[in-house]
């Protein structure tokens, strides 16, 4: 997902890539391989402009930042954007949000404390064909909703570094990761 963040915040006018923090020193070369399961991962990442760091705390230290993007493991998300967030510097959290919900509340509580934004990345609702079906019944175009049937299929995600999404402990499992777009989906469609 560093993959995809990078790409996104590439496409936006008026934002500096800065840094990048990241634990594997092969990170430049790994760049370049395909995998995931997000399209497009295939783009190149121009290391030569950026400052790559291995500690966060040193990231955040020495760079002038406005928002970081947290892309690590589930297990990572709360004690990481709470240590961006108390930095002073806007946090763009992957989803799930936390693996418990007293984590998403700590989360929620440095967001406030330090008055800066804290957002989860539920991207499937932006994704065009989600857009598109939440625009159609949002006009009554075909009348009002009365039942919906579900259904996303997916392979298993053997690609995780150290396997950390095979293991529920540090993934949450398919319902914290996988499931949860879906469930965002639904209540965003039918609220």
């Amino acid at each position: 997902m560093g993959r995809t963040h990078y790409r996104c915040w590439k496409a936006l006018k008026d934002v500096d890539i800065a840094a990048i923090c990241e634990t594997n020193p092969k990170i430049a070369e790994d760049a370049k391989k395909s995998i995931g399961n997000i399209g497009r991962t295939q783009d190149e990442v121009d290391f030569s402009s950026l400052e790559l760091y291995t500690d966060i705390e040193k990231m955040l230290e020495k760079e002038k930042l406005d928002a970081v993007s947290i892309t690590l493991p589930t297990y990572l998300h709360a004690d990481t954007s709470i240590q961006v967030l108390a930095a002073g510097v806007h946090v763009l959290c992957e989803k799930p949000m936390a693996l418990n919900i007293e984590d998403c509340r700590r989360m929620i509580d440095e967001a406030n404390r330090s008055g800066k934004i804290l957002q989860i990345g539920h991207c499937v609702r932006f994704w065009p064909e989600y857009a598109t079906a939440r625009d159609i019944i949002e006009s009554g175009e075909y009348g009002k909703v009365i039942a919906a049937s579900f259904q996303r299929l997916g392979a298993m995600p053997a690609w995780s570094a150290n396997n950390w999404l095979m293991d529920e402990k540090r993934s949450g499992g398919m319902a914290l990761d996988l499931h949860i777009h879906d469930t965002d989906f639904i209540q965003y469609l039918l609220r």
